[in-house]
């Protein structure tokens, strides 16, 4: 009758990990979710299987430039701006796509003395979409870290060399196929 919709769900707590921000976010800040203990129950399996989003894994250190992070915007959303310091393995951002994305966020405009009709462009990036522990504890996979500083909180793969980190997919795969035989 007043166009709101009340919701009831019976689920663990660990579900509500970062669902306050993506709510607010989806409902425009109209949501109010409101939440209270009922069981102590057994543990019922992994949560959100196959929602997984993919994310964008720098592959090399130093500053990132704004060259680099205007053509990584198209891919997806960032979690740094330029001129902050990334390495190897750090998640710098979502992938718009299924399935991690390495990435160098680092690279530089290549300079020549030959002048061009069009001048550098102004390029206009959106700020980086930074995130509170609490929604990076929902937001990141299982083989992902937070690393908390007193200055940053970054999210990066356990694993921060590639190959180590398809190896250990690779490895994960077969446990699990002899698994299911």
């Amino acid at each position: 009758s007043d166009g709101k919709t009340r919701l009831v769900f019976d689920i663990p707590s660990r579900g509500l990990l970062g669902f306050g921000p993506e709510i607010a976010t989806a409902t425009k800040g109209t949501a109010v979710v409101h939440h209270c203990f009922v069981e102590d129950r057994p543990y019922a399996g992994a949560l959100g299987l196959g929602l997984d989003k993919g994310k964008l894994i720098s592959n090399d250190s130093g500053k990132a430039t704004l060259y680099a992070l205007s053509s990584l915007a198209e891919r997806g959303v960032l979690f740094v701006g330029p001129g902050e310091i990334v390495y190897p393995g750090m998640i710098i951002g979502e992938n718009s796509r299924p399935g991690d994305l390495v990435v160098n966020p680092v690279k530089a405009k290549a300079t020549s003395n030959i002048r061009t009709v069009n001048k550098d462009e102004k390029v206009y990036l959106s700020p980086p979409k930074k995130r509170s522990v609490e929604e990076l504890i929902g937001y990141m996979s299982e083989d992902e870290i937070i690393e908390v500083t007193p200055k940053n909180v970054r999210l990066r793969k356990l694993l921060l060399d590639s190959g180590e980190r398809e190896r250990a997919a690779k490895a994960k795969q077969k446990r699990q196929k002899a698994l299911t035989k």
